[in-house]
């Protein structure tokens, strides 16, 4: 892509919330219509698996370096050996700037799907009904972790009082996004200018959609903060930090394994007061940050591979979200034996559906 397509492409991303802002359908149409579709569970037969792996930079940000992602590699197939007797490969390493990373975001999709992106500076009460419908119907999609979701999520709300229920969690999953996510758009990044600010790096939806470009890529690791509120897909474990994904895995057609990961090591990596608090730990050493970015990693691959859901309130899974971003609370908790004796359904392989739409 040239640079003036480039511009181009950032003029509408930059545009389309706000044009859309109020005039969007509450939630993403759902799989089952003649649009959608679901990818199959990859063949893990053949081991050791291969991953290729881009390692994405926002320049603005902290970053690790390259020993510590070849650390990171080497700890995270000792992590998805242990939980998920799985053998891989990671290869091609690349290092690529975000600007380059996004220029894989097809026009198309952009047009799709920018009118589910929420602008957090502008949250009135027609959007925070858009943002309840997103959360609600999340939460019902695992509606027989009821009371698993709610005791996973009360002890992290901004009002925990009156939650019996998926529908008053929604109501207060609204009020702590809203109220947690205007926090980056009063923080500055290391060049003095606030860490959210009018490119589009931190939508989650473009992270989520890039798959379905031309993008090579098995693995994304970055150090770019990714927090935004959407219209849809919006998950508890995200709502309850601000709007924060630590990690996501989502469809990716060039991919023999039809999905990719992304992971982002910022809120591992910096230690503002928001960070620190929803982490409960001040800053972290070089080896608790290869252990816990390889958690994150091996997480998301069980996802991958597996498509294992999250066992909600199941601390010896690696697969339970992390609370809030207590890392080191959620590795020390795991125990593999633990976790498989416990039998969980989202632990079952094909748990969650990977839907995507062919006409994208």
């Amino acid at each position: 892509m040239n640079k003036v397509s480039k511009k181009i492409v950032w003029i509408i991303l930059l545009i389309l919330p706000l044009v859309f802002l109020n005039s969007c359908s509450p939630v993403e149409k759902k799989p089952g219509s003649s649009e959608w579709q679901f990818a199959p569970l990859p063949d893990i037969s053949r081991q050791p698996l291969k991953l290729n792996v881009a390692h994405v930079i926002n320049k603005r940000f902290t970053a690790l370096t390259d020993e510590q992602i070849k650390r990171l590699f080497i700890r995270t197939q000792q992590l998805l050996k242990q939980y998920f007797n799985l053998d891989v490969i990671f290869e091609n390493n690349q290092q690529v700037s975000i600007d380059d990373f996004f220029s894989y975001l097809p026009e198309k999709i952009i047009s799709a799907r920018g009118k589910y992106i929420v602008d957090a500076r502008n949250i009135n009460d027609e959007v925070k009904k858009q943002m309840r419908a997103s959360i609600y119907s999340t939460l019902l999609d695992n509606e027989q972790q009821q009371s698993s979701i709610i005791n996973y999520a009360k002890p992290y709300l901004v009002d925990p009082e009156s939650v019996e229920n998926l529908s008053e969690l929604a109501d207060e999953l609204v009020k702590t996004l809203s109220h947690r996510v205007r926090y980056w758009y009063q923080q500055n990044a290391e060049d003095g200018k606030p860490v959210l600010n009018n490119m589009p790096y931190n939508q989650w939806v473009w992270w989520d959609s890039m798959g379905y470009g031309e993008m090579p890529y098995d693995v994304v690791i970055t150090n770019q903060l990714v927090a935004s509120i959407e219209t849809y897909g919006m998950a508890v474990h995200s709502s309850l930090r601000g709007g924060i994904t630590g990690g996501t895995m989502t469809y990716s057609k060039n991919s023999p394994y039809k999905g990719y990961v992304f992971i982002s090591a910022f809120q591992l990596l910096n230690n503002s007061p928001l960070l620190k608090k929803l982490r409960n730990d001040e800053a972290y050493t070089d080896e608790q940050i290869i252990n816990y970015v390889a958690a994150l990693l091996t997480h998301e691959l069980g996802h991958l591979f597996f498509h294992y859901g999250h066992p909600f309130n199941a601390p010896a899974c690696v697969m339970n979200p992390t609370p809030l971003l207590k890392y080191r609370e959620w590795f020390e908790g795991f125990d593999a034996q633990a976790c498989r004796a416990g039998n969980y359904p989202m632990m079952q392989p094909g748990a969650v559906k990977v839907d995507f739409n062919p006409d994208w």
